[in-house]
């Protein structure tokens, strides 16, 4: 994350998801793949005093249960949502169909 977070932190799996949270002014980390680094995650939470982390889950299996591993990772430290784009494969996706949906959806979380 090339900004110091601050309060919210979003999650997303892969470059492209994290690349389309960060075009709409998000604080935003990506994992590589789906069950991976969640340790490395809830030190970064712990270590930036983030408050509240919204995770976004791709529609697979493995992004489900990836997002359920980083939730149990870092909810010792921090708020956790979880959301899971419904009607779309992964944020990025959402992201391209219906920006205005996902910034809405962030704003009623912050």
């Amino acid at each position: 994350c090339d900004q110091e977070p601050s309060g919210v932190l979003c999650v997303a799996e892969g470059p492209t998801d994290c690349a389309a949270l960060l075009s709409l002014g998000l604080p935003c980390v990506g994992v590589p793949s789906a069950c991976s680094k969640a340790d490395w995650l809830a030190m970064y939470v712990r270590n930036h005093a983030i408050q509240n982390l919204i995770v976004f889950a791709d529609g697979d299996e493995a992004g489900i249960s990836g997002a359920a591993r980083i939730k149990t990772e870092c909810e010792k430290f921090c708020e956790v949502r979880v959301i899971h784009p419904q009607g779309f494969k992964d944020v990025r996706a959402w992201v391209v169909a219906a920006r205005g949906d996902v910034l809405e959806t962030i704003g009623a979380i912050k």
